[in-house]
């Protein structure tokens, strides 16, 4: 089984790319038995970006639509409003536009969003993060029910690599399979082997241990270089933010301390640091908005390097 060409920019999407292993992967994830012969599409978008972020993995099993990213960096809370952006473009090309004047209504699939957290970080097993938790605070005296409930959005983010998930996790082949494999290259790294070489030996690990043998054995010239460009990438977003964060700090620290010590030579060189940190921070909320604009811009290229890659393949 070769790799069709529209997933060659995704490993994640390489290796659900048949019906029966979506089924799988959605029973797995869910513990739930949809029998095998269920109707199932895929519905990923290509090259589908927010803020850096791919749309993994998208299909319409019956009339569900599941929505999954596989991520490697610190999750955060922001991941409804992200699926909140992505879903409407998945509907868009469900629905007739004329449709939606007709007073006839239109039943739409229901839709489930994951994020499979696969990084180094300590993260909880299971989390779920509510759009509603990013609302606006509004007086109470001034809430109501249609206020309170009008729109949610829920993501339900699972650790793949906890132990607490491992049965779930071997349910479905391919995602055991996966997680191992990124699990190998991960360790091979840690000895310091480079980058390629590292993912050569994991694949070749995974395929003596007959984890995707199939899949790996057909396809390891096109896995590797699809592995090694993703870490690429990785590496360069953790490196720019923290130069970013790094430069930020610095000058921060530097003007708290000037002014400080100028105020300490009539108070004391504490109390002046003190003074002169608090005096100063109206220009500190500046710098650090520079910084936020520094590091945006870092993951804007991010972007650009992100679809040229895809346009290239």
């Amino acid at each position: 089984m070769s790799i069709n060409r529209k997933y060659k920019d995704n490993l994640f999407g390489a290796l659900f790319d048949k019906p029966h292993k979506l089924i799988n992967l959605y029973n797995a994830l869910t513990d739930k038995q949809w029998p095998s012969d269920t109707p199932v599409s895929l519905r990923t978008l290509k090259n589908v970006m927010l803020k850096g972020y791919y749309n993994d993995l998208a299909f319409m099993l019956c009339d569900i639509i599941i929505v999954l990213t596989e991520h490697q960096s610190t999750l955060n809370k922001n991941m409804p409003l992200r699926y909140l952006l992505l879903i409407p473009q998945i509907y868009m090309k469900l629905i007739k536009a004329e449709d939606l004047y007709r007073n006839k209504p239109i039943r739409i699939p229901r839709p489930d969003f994951f994020v499979l957290y696969n990084g180094s970080n300590k993260m909880p097993a299971q989390t779920t993060y509510k759009l509603s938790d990013l609302y606006a605070e509004v007086p109470q005296q001034y809430m109501h029910d249609n206020l309170q409930s009008s729109l949610e959005l829920i993501v339900r983010a699972i650790n793949i690599n906890d132990e607490t998930n491992s049965a779930m996790i071997k349910k479905s082949e391919e995602l055991y399979g996966y997680v191992t494999l990124v699990k190998y290259i991960q360790e091979n790294i840690n000895n310091h082997i480079i980058k390629e070489e590292a993912v050569k030996k994991a694949v070749e690990r995974c395929i003596a241990e007959n984890i995707l043998y199939e899949f790996l054995t057909t396809n390891n010239n096109e896995v590797v270089k699809m592995i090694a460009t993703k870490f690429d990438i990785q590496i360069a977003e953790a490196v720019w933010r923290e130069e970013a964060y790094e430069e930020g700090e610095q000058h921060g620290l530097l003007q708290g301390m000037q002014q400080g010590m100028q105020q300490g030579m009539q108070k004391g060189m504490q109390q002046g640091m003190q003074q002169g940190m608090q005096t100063e921070r109206e220009k500190w909320q500046e710098e650090y908005a520079k910084w936020q604009e520094m590091v945006a811009e870092k993951e804007a290229l991010i972007a650009v390097l992100r679809a040229r890659l895809g346009e290239e393949e």
